[in-house]
């Protein structure tokens, strides 16, 4: 780049000349000057005097330099703009351009020399239709080139000062946010005390005396509102001289509990919360894995202002009451063993009233039970860590609090998990263990409670965690087979659930490894009594043991079970996720070896409960709408369609609405064989019935929608039944049996017209066969 090297327009005593000058013709000017024009020249002439000079070049596609002409440079204020007007006419400007704030936006080349990147918000005669290219401004004087210099990083400087108080603005929002969420009323109080407070971020104080916890509380609030303030805080906890000061909250616990202090008690439940809130991840694992540690922190957060005081019995409260050792200084001495009542008008004057929940007894109540020993010691510590993690987790979280500000408390619950269940069956048999003991009687039950906290775990864990785990469970440990044998044996309702409950767990994640299970299995059920062809006690029939889904069919007749039982077979019914090869292979087995008999035992018991009737409609609607000709089959061989409109006498709403939907859901296929096969049973009278219940628009918008949709759908054998047979019904909805009898009439009138068509066609028809016979004839006289 080159640059003139012409002399400045404007020396510093020429300038002052210059105004000398200009001071006396503003004495000869006319008084009609106004004192307001006399500034706006005086403001141009000093913005002429710090101008500097320049040419102006811009970097073309090619890698050159184009002149793009010579001007005088500044930076403007408000806000802080480069800007070169032309030199002969100062109304033109060449280069518009706000300042960067990027600290490498600018370079300085020699000593007269500033280039830069243009932006879109650029502009000027310069870089018109330039787009986005590379700016340099060559001064005529190294003076003006270092002015213009320092004037820039000034600009940058102001920029970043404000970003600074912007960003502290919005961390000290935040933090009144945090400490609101954390700290509930408490929280306000302590982020006026702790921002009111001028000077620098400051330590928190050694742990001389159990009030150094309310400087814990400003301090840590304070960090709250800067992410570096928080690392430092948690850096100075995990240091290694550090043990005492994690412990403060320990001793002020014990301190305050002996005192009856319920202000300090408060205080430290905030403390304990703002230390789980620097959100460290190793300061978190810090505080779960020291055991004495981990229970004071309970024991803090057992006071914390923001929980609503929960009621309990004086038997189910720790005797001791006294959080951290059964010492006899550490118990509360008068305290009546009396149920505390929530009343919040009374003020909490001693450590039992102001206590909110029980934490550390429930901790101390807590028990792990290793149904096959562990000898995976890593194991046995993530375990531990995870129940502490957990614990804190669900005693820290309010509602409406961001799940970031826990983050680390998150993290370290979900790797646990993944770290646990994957160690349960890699390079260990330790789950196939476990199976094994449900067929013991002393281990079942501490067995299936172990296999239900693993699904409850793997819900939150990793795909690929979790369908390695269901996949050793199923093929390697036999899962299915271990549960079926457990049902079969009359568990009791307990052990029912809990195999339920793993086995609806296994079919939601992957209903195919149950199919494959049916497919494979040595022994299917008989028939159910009412279904049998062949005499076959009930004992005879429990001495095989089929596979898991007919003892989950079994459990639908079950009051409490039902429901879940039922939504684990629909799981399993479920066409759509079948793949092709397996499909026709598995309804067959489901419809020709009884277990869909078995799962529709409830309608044909009187005494099953009506719940379990409710849930069993629901499945075989499915199943009329999924499973076409088997289900047909299935109805017609065994009559279940009647007894499930039966249904729609019950008094109950909810067995009423079932019975409707399964009707609904036959006619909805459009298929002739089920509007026969209901006219034929007279199923569609309890149902139409149900038009004339009062007050239950649910009920009867349900049925009406019924009618409407055989109207609609012109179904014509149910239209003209009725239409004629079941008028009387229809007395609360005169307009719906007004539609069906015009429906009714038209379909006549068309029979009517197609009837006397018939006659004259075949007649049209005889006529141009005679016709044709005609012409086909030898004339015998033209021949003569």
């Amino acid at each position: 780049t080159t640059t003139t090297t012409t002399t400045r327009q404007a020396p510093q005593g020429a300038a002052a000349a210059a105004c000398g000058e200009e001071g006396s013709d503003e004495e000869d000017e006319p008084l009609r000057v106004s004192s307001r024009q006399r500034r706006v020249r005086r403001r141009k002439q000093e913005e002429e005097e710090v101008s500097w000079r320049v040419k102006v070049y811009r970097l073309n596609e090619e890698g050159q330099w184009d002149d793009r002409g010579t001007g005088r440079a500044r930076v403007t204020s408000g806000p802080a703009c480069v800007r070169v007007e032309r030199e002969e006419d100062r109304s033109v400007v060449l280069v518009r351009s706000p300042v960067c704030a990027s600290s490498e936006a600018y370079q300085k080349q020699g000593e007269n020399i500033i280039t830069w990147d243009s932006t879109g918000s650029c502009g000027g005669e310069a870089l018109r239709n330039a787009g986005k290219t590379c700016i340099a401004l060559s001064f005529q004087e190294r003076e003006g080139c270092d002015r213009v210099w320092d004037e820039l990083m000034a600009a940058q400087s102001a920029m970043a000062s404000r970003d600074d108080e912007e960003a502290r603005c919005g961390h000290k929002q935040q933090a009144r946010v945090l400490l609101k969420h954390a700290l509930g009323a408490r929280g306000d109080s302590l982020f006026d005390a702790s921002f009111s407070e001028s000077g620098d971020w400051r330590a928190p104080p050694e742990p001389t005396s159990p009030d150094a916890a309310a400087e814990w509380t400003r301090c840590l609030a304070r960090a709250a509102a800067c992410p570096g303030s928080r690392e430092f805080y948690a850096r100075r906890l995990l240091d290694d001289d550090a043990a005492a000061m994690r412990r403060l909250l320990v001793t002020s616990v014990r301190e305050a509990e002996r005192r009856d202090d319920v202000e300090a008690l408060r205080t430290a439940a905030d403390a304990a919360k703002l230390v789980v809130l620097l959100n460290e991840p190793p300061l978190v694992e810090a505080l779960v894995d020291d055991h004495e540690m981990f229970e004071g922190l309970l024991g803090a957060l057992e006071y914390a202002a923001d929980v609503k005081k929960a009621t309990q019995r004086a038997e189910e409260c720790d005797p001791t009451w006294s959080p951290l050792s059964s010492a006899p200084d550490a118990v509360c001495p008068d305290t009546p063993d009396e149920p505390v009542a929530v009343d919040t008008s009374v003020v909490e004057r001693t450590a039992r009233e102001a206590r909110r929940v029980s934490l550390r007894s429930a901790l101390r109540r807590s028990e792990r039970v290793e149904v096959v020993p562990i000898a995976d010691q890593v194991l046995k510590a993530r375990i531990s860590q995870h129940f502490r993690a957990s614990v804190l987790r669900d005693a820290l979280v309010r509602p409406g609090m961001d799940e970031a500000q826990l983050s680390a408390l998150h993290s370290l619950v979900f790797f646990n998990t993944n770290d646990i269940l994957r160690r349960l069956h890699h390079e260990t048999d330790y789950l196939a263990k476990v199976v094994q003991c449900l067929y013991a009687d002393d281990a079942r039950t501490n067995a299936l409670r172990f296999l239900v906290e693993m699904v409850g775990l793997a819900r939150s864990a990793q795909m690929v965690v979790r369908e390695g785990l269901y996949e050793y469970a199923v093929t390697r440990a036999q899962l299915y087979e271990a549960l079926a044998d457990v049902l079969a044996r009359r568990a009791t309702a307990a052990d029912r659930a809990a195999c339920l409950e793993v086995a609806s767990a296994f079919l939601r994640a992957d209903p195919s490894s149950m199919r494959r299970h049916v497919l494979a299995a040595a022994a299917h059920p008989p028939p159910p009594t009412w279904a049998e062809t062949t005499t076959t006690t009930e004992d005879e029939a429990d001495d095989c043991v089929p596979s898991l889904l007919h003892w989950l069919c079994r459990l639908c007749s079950d009051a409490e079970l039902c429901s879940v039982a039922a939504q684990a077979v629909k799981l399993c019914a479920e066409s759509e996720t079948m793949e092709d090869g397996e499909r026709e292979a598995f309804l067959a087995v489901l419809y020709e070896q009884h277990y869909v008999a078995w799962l529709s035992t409830p309608l044909f018991d009187d005494a099953a409960c009506p719940e379990a009737c409710v849930q069993v409609c629901e499945v075989l609607t499915y199943c009329v709408r999924a499973h076409a000709y088997r289900i047909k089959y299935f109805l017609l061989r065994h009559n279940v369609a009647g007894r499930v409109v039966a249904l729609a006498t019950s008094a109950r709403r909810s067995t009423q609405l079932a019975a409707v939907r399964f009707v609904r859901s036959c006619l909805g296929t459009k298929d002739d064989f089920f509007a026969r096969y209901l006219l034929k049973n007279g199923a569609l009278a309890p149902v139409v019935a149900l038009l004339a219940t009062p007050f239950d628009t649910l009920l009867t918008s349900a049925v009406a929608e019924l009618v409407e949709f055989i109207r609609l759908e012109n179904v014509k054998v149910l239209v003209e039944h009725l239409a004629r047979a079941h008028a009387d019904k229809f007395a609360n909805s005169p307009r719906l049996l007004d539609a069906l009898r015009t429906r009714l009439a038209q379909n006549e009138d068309t029979l009517d017209r197609a009837t006397t068509r018939v006659p004259d066609r075949r007649d049209r028809l005889a006529l141009h066969d005679r016709d044709e016979a005609y012409f086909e004839e030898d004339d015998d006289d033209d021949d003569d």
